[in-house]
């Protein structure tokens, strides 16, 4: 028996790989490699399920975040969460921004409350993030950033149909971060991304700076870079992007079992949701003691379980330069200890979770909590 981590294999059978052929032939056969229709429908769709105006596809979900800092001239200080995947941080950076971590909430999530803390002068935006598919609490985020005057760019990297008080994700801030990574829910066959705004203004800017700054074929307005969409991933993505209700609802059913049956295991702690959240479970994530033994033993009886993730930012090598030290963002860390990720997707079965959650209770029974201690 395998429980698997990833789906991609069953994503793209034989029959799905045909389906998306007949879709991708004409562009191969017309030579529509470099944007065109099929990217300008895609990035349509895309805005649309996001309730936002605009759509601009480009190289990766990092650029995604990157870019909109970068057109809006966001060169001080952006606040952001101690416990996310890497890239986050490394957008701002490479924007020509400064990072100022803060801690996360129970939720996983960044703590509004800490980034009410960490204004100061020199703060111009925050990116908050929209962890394993688990909206933040963006009503008191926005009233932060009107407060002081502060651009939000939202990392919805791994959050596509996901909303908070029944409004999508990355439709708050000024721009929405999305990744068509190959690992996310609606997803192309190489890196890719997806900006959406509302702001007329932006999106013409960001359309520009995604394609070297372009106004027509021989002239630019300004020097950008070259993060374009693929004709061939934005086809893919666009036709992954219609089923993806179904994928999302199959995701919420399985977590709702895994959540029933874990409920009072020993040495296990349930990520709390706000009832304003509605997840799409790109992660199935929860707390445990002794961690990285349960892991071990999941994986040795089949169980792809996995880690997401072991180090804060802060104690990335990378980081060093910041100057934080350890213990200062305490729930982050606490995170970093003990989450934990099993297998969720709509290539599982309920039969799944339930054996899952069996092992689950098992290790504990078998003492794995005291072996923490």
């Amino acid at each position: 028996m395998t429980i698997e981590f990833s789906y991609l294999h069953k994503q793209f059978d034989e029959t799905e790989a045909d389906l998306i052929w007949q879709r991708i032939k004409p562009v191969v056969t017309e030579g529509r490699f470099t944007l065109g229709v099929e990217v300008d429908r895609f990035e349509e769709a895309y805005a649309r399920k996001c309730g936002s105006l605009h759509g601009i596809g480009v190289g990766s979900g990092t650029d995604a975040i990157a870019l909109p800092l970068m057109a809006l001239g966001i060169k001080g200080t952006v606040v952001a969460p101690a416990f996310t995947f890497f890239a986050t941080v490394g957008a701002i950076v490479q924007a020509g921004a400064t990072p100022k971590l803060v801690d996360i909430g129970p939720d996983f999530n960044i703590d509004p409350a800490a980034i009410d803390d960490a204004i100061t002068p020199d703060v111009e935006a925050i990116v908050p993030v929209h962890w394993a598919g688990r909206p933040c609490n963006m009503t008191k985020i926005m009233e932060i950033a009107r407060r002081h005057n502060l651009a939000v760019i939202e990392d919805a990297a791994q959050g596509i149909g996901a909303k908070w008080d029944n409004r999508s994700v990355g439709s708050f801030g000024i721009a929405g971060a999305f990744s068509l990574h190959p690992l996310k829910i609606t997803q192309g066959w190489t890196d890719g991304g997806v900006i959406v705004t509302s702001n007329n203004n932006l999106a013409t800017r960001l359309h520009r700076l995604r394609n070297h700054g372009m106004v027509d074929r021989n002239r630019i307005e300004f020097f950008g870079v070259n993060s374009r969409l693929s004709t061939v991933n934005a086809v893919v993505a666009h036709h992954v992007l219609e089923k993806v209700d179904n994928a999302i609802a199959i995701r919420r059913a399985f977590a709702v079992r895994l959540n029933r049956m874990l409920a009072g295991v020993p040495g296990i702690e349930i990520v709390p949701l706000d009832s304003q959240a509605f997840a799409n479970y790109y992660l199935f994530t929860g707390m445990a003691q002794n961690r990285d033994n349960l892991l071990a033993y999941l994986n040795a009886h089949g169980v792809q379980a996995k880690c997401h993730y072991p180090l804060t930012i802060s104690e990335q090598p990378a980081a060093a330069h910041l100057g934080y030290k350890a213990g200062q963002f305490p729930m982050a860390e606490r995170a970093a200890r003990s989450t934990f990720s099993l297998p969720c997707h709509e290539f599982l079965s309920l039969a799944d979770a339930d054996c899952m959650a069996g092992l689950v209770r098992e290790f504990y029974e078998m003492g794995g909590a005291r072996a923490a201690e």
